[in-house]
């Protein structure tokens, strides 16, 4: 209850006490003093087992900085203060709450297409795409999504010998196909969405305004933005952001077929690791192919955050905007 309420509940303790308890929760060596009374050895004992089984095995683990461990009990994120090893604060939010109020989504062509040899579409993967929003939806978050091509056409990479515009101009017309595939997806599932495209072709789809796309929003709809920046030479991942900027969203929720930003290719390099946390000033500079340059140069100069995380579990969606760690966040 007092979790819930977010009152911060403190224990101070015997520093000797306190050092045992905290080190032991980090997997370290320490014995208790046995010159401590038997009920505090036996609640030391309690409060460790709690920490153990509730906290390592049982809830998702966050974050661990100096002096700072963040993890999850139930559907409360917790922050383990230490000062000095002399106390300990445990200190709740309530994670039946998103921790973001308004997200666009960037989902990849070859997301949607989710391994289908036969077709350029899993629907079945949609409707569990569009199951996930539905359920941010109603956790009160505004949604506005933006779909890549790739299960379709690559201007730079299939358009060899082509005109690189007119290359281009073909994968702008592929994003709409997706969009639209996507707002029948919602509209089966009962939600209504909006395709706002950036290519005017009245026939099919609403030309995007930025006035519209926000009106939409507040009413709760779903918009899906199509055909790129409606510009040549950029990748979706920049009309991403630049939409992102314009419809003033919280984050860019990067929803990739690969669960985070790695050092190096996980396919190519085994020895890979994934970032948990990371500066888009070292994403430049060690040259991490998080995405698009010119998206990554947007972010940073508008101090826009974003996510990435794997579209293996459409699931993912709702984690990542109640706040849970399924993946690498970015930022300035």
């Amino acid at each position: 209850v007092m979790l819930k309420m977010g009152v911060p509940l403190t224990y101070s303790v015997n520093k000797v006490a306190v050092a045992s308890f905290f080190l032991k929760s980090l997997k370290r060596e320490d014995k208790i003093s046995r010159e401590m009374p038997d009920i505090s050895r036996f609640l030391l004992f309690f409060a460790y087992i709690l920490l153990k089984y509730l906290i390592y095995l049982q809830i998702s683990y966050l974050q661990r900085e100096e002096n700072i461990v963040k993890c999850r009990i139930g559907k409360f994120r917790v922050r383990l203060y230490t000062k000095q090893m002399t106390h300990i604060i445990f200190r709740g939010e309530d994670m039946s709450n998103p921790i973001y109020k308004r997200v666009l989504i960037k989902i990849s062509g070859e997301a949607l297409k989710n391994g289908c040899e036969s077709d350029i579409l899993d629907f079945d993967f949609m409707d569990k795409v569009v199951s996930s929003v539905a359920k941010c939806l109603d956790a009160g978050v505004q949604v506005a999504i933006i779909v890549g091509a790739g299960n379709i056409w690559r201007g730079a990479r299939k358009g060899v010998g082509m005109n690189r515009a007119r290359a281009d101009h073909m994968g702008m017309l592929a994003t709409v196909i997706n969009a639209l595939a996507l707002q029948d997806a919602f509209i089966r599932n009962g939600r209504e969405a909006k395709v706002l495209s950036s290519v005017e072709m009245n026939t099919f789809a609403d030309f995007y305004t930025q006035r519209d796309a926000d009106e939409y929003l507040g009413e709760g709809k779903v918009v899906i933005f199509g055909g790129g920046l409606g510009a040549p030479y950029f990748s979706t991942d920049t009309p991403a952001v630049v939409r992102a900027a314009e419809i003033g969203a919280d984050v860019v929720l990067m929803a990739k077929n690969i669960d985070g930003l790695y050092t190096a290719d996980p396919k190519k390099d085994p020895t890979a690791t994934r970032y948990d946390d990371v500066t888009y000033a070292e994403i430049l500079e060690k040259d991490l192919k998080a995405f698009d340059l010119t998206a990554i140069s947007f972010c940073n100069e508008n101090n826009i955050d974003s996510f990435a995380f794997g579209l293996s579990d459409p699931d993912n969606i709702y984690r990542a905007v109640m706040g849970e760690a399924i993946g690498t966040k970015m930022h300035k």
